[in-house]
């Protein structure tokens, strides 16, 4: 026989909507004594439940990483589990230089114009930068690329797992 939820619980969970790793949303839960339920999220690699919000019984989860998990509420023995997906806020980088040819000892910038996918253009993430073939140029982690010798490099920019890239040309002084 299955199992209706009691009454007194108008409703455990509600839509959810994907964050990026590292935003916390509130999630779910409102029956009549909130203090009763508890929160578990299957995958704490993906998100985290911490804390119930007072009054309303609404656990903050978490997104800690990319992926999906089940957040589940309990209450007097009824749970309800709804699926989460841990999204990257990035749907696209461009990489630009400030000048893409330079003569050993000069230096160029470079910047990472993140895109979500709504198409908007926003920042606040850690930018990581590399650049390759080693010798022909070097990047700081502020996009300071540096000419070493001759040669042509491509420099590489990453954020949450999306990366684009552009390429300089040195040339001899």
């Amino acid at each position: 026989m299955e199992r209706s939820s009691p009454p007194e619980v108008r409703s455990l969970i509600r839509s959810v909507t994907s964050p990026a790793a590292g935003i916390v949303f509130p999630f779910a839960a409102i029956p009549a004594d909130p203090g009763q339920v508890s929160w578990l999220a299957t995958n704490p690699a993906v998100a985290t439940v911490t804390g119930v919000a007072p009054f309303s019984g609404a656990a903050i989860v978490t997104g800690v990483g990319l992926g999906t998990a089940v957040i589940q509420g309990t209450y007097r023995g009824f749970t309800l589990s709804a699926n989460i997906t841990v999204f990257s806020t990035v749907a696209a980088i461009v990489v630009n230089l400030t000048t893409t040819t330079l003569t050993v000892g000069q230096t160029t910038q470079a910047t990472a114009v993140l895109i979500n996918r709504r198409g908007s253009i926003f920042t606040g993430l850690v930018i990581t930068w590399q650049s390759s073939p080693a010798g022909v140029v070097s990047v700081s982690s502020s996009g300071v690329v540096t000419a070493l010798a001759p040669g042509i490099a491509r420099i590489e920019a990453t954020a949450e797992g999306t990366t684009d890239s552009n390429v300089v040309t040195v040339i001899p002084p």
